[in-house]
């Protein structure tokens, strides 16, 4: 095993394709021995957080605005806010047009060069309906935002389920525990005399239950017979259980800490996130308020001066994401603090600045 610094190119690691075959029957192998792994990427927990930040990058505005800010849509920045939380970064490409710029976004991409990165380039691989190419350019015509990095792999952006990877892994898992559970048969039992039973006529008998199997058997309820255990008994019902002349439900029966864990290890997720728990719970208003504010106020404006930098870099001139918009809710808040800072003798201007209300000095 060679040291991160002994790593000579960045690509990420390739595998060599597995046959279809094969992988069907590993993955049965692995189901049947109860060693399968959920996918933390297809959990509603991270949908939840990636939509909540794809949703807030959608409203914000865009100063200045030029032709060359002009290719930061709404769709483009809610597209780079949901890879940076799902995948960790986002890489797009910086095309020229004749009325501004536009910005290609990149399915998969390989990055090399020294440790500096203004020499980077990127392999990177645009993909069409119909058509895919593969290129070659250099790092200063692409976007590359991530949301976090590893000091041994500045180039390779990590998300927040990469660094919390037992936390992801686990609520895959009861994610998967509880779809197997709710995706397997579903029924009742219904027991009942078996044809011959004692009381009847013998060889001539005639089974009074035929039709009635025949109806089930070919009806949609799913009501399976089994034989009674009254029939081996030969003393009729006063000689079975009472519940065996009831029909049994039979389905998905989960220990109720299943589902407990499931949500404990959902929330546990969105904190990994850094999105308040409260903003998915059955919290009151002023807990939901009081947790937007700190999301909007912390992680959301921490992301976005990520991707501003970067941004703001490749495209040689200051960009700024305002999410006046989604303070609405905390107007009588900021009304009440720069009441307090105006009262305390600060400027009104810079008291309506640092309060929020307009922009300031």
């Amino acid at each position: 095993m060679r040291w991160p610094w002994s790593k000579r190119e960045a690509a990420p690691e390739r595998r060599e394709a597995v046959p279809f075959t094969d992988a069907v029957v590993a993955a049965l192998g692995a189901q049947a021995a109860g060693t399968a792994t959920g996918d933390p990427s297809a959990i509603a927990a991270l949908e939840a957080a990636a939509g909540l930040y794809a949703t807030a990058f959608a409203s914000a505005t865009v100063t200045p605005s030029n032709p060359m800010t002009a290719a930061l849509t709404p769709a483009c920045r809610a597209l780079i806010a949901r890879d940076l939380i799902r995948r960790g970064e986002h890489v797009s490409q910086i095309i020229i047009t004749g009325g501004g710029v536009r910005l290609q976004p990149i399915g998969s991409w390989d990055v090399r060069g020294p440790a500096d990165e203004r020499g980077w380039w990127y392999r990177i691989d645009e993909y069409g309906p119909s058509d895919n190419r593969t290129r070659v350019v250099a790092g200063q015509s692409v976007i590359h935002c991530r949301y976090a990095v590893d000091s041994a792999r500045p180039w390779y952006g990590l998300a927040p389920l990469q660094w919390a990877r037992a936390t992801g892994t686990l609520a895959a898992n009861l994610e998967s525990r509880l779809g197997e559970e709710a995706g397997g048969p579903v029924g009742h039992i219904l027991p009942v005399p078996a044809p011959g039973a004692p009381g009847g006529e013998g060889d001539d008998f005639d089974d009074p239950l035929t039709a009635l199997r025949a109806d089930l058997a070919a009806g949609e309820g799913k009501t399976l017979l089994a034989e009674t255990t009254s029939a081996g008994w030969g003393e009729g019902k006063a000689g079975a259980p009472n519940a065996d002349w009831k029909p049994q439900r039979f389905g998905a029966s989960p220990p109720d800490v299943l589902p407990t864990l499931r949500t404990d290890a959902a929330l546990a997720v969105l904190a990994a996130c850094q999105v308040p728990a409260g903003l998915f719970t059955d919290a009151d208003g002023t807990s939901q308020r009081e947790a937007w504010r700190r999301w909007a106020m912390g992680p959301l404006a921490g992301l976005a001066a990520v991707v501003e930098a970067e941004i703001a870099a490749k495209l040689d001139q200051p960009v700024r994401l305002g999410f006046d918009g989604l303070w609405a809710h905390d107007l009588a808040g900021r009304a009440a603090s720069f009441k307090a800072m105006v009262g305390g003798g600060m400027d009104i201007a810079k008291a309506a600045g640092l309060a929020g209300l307009m922009a300031g000095e």
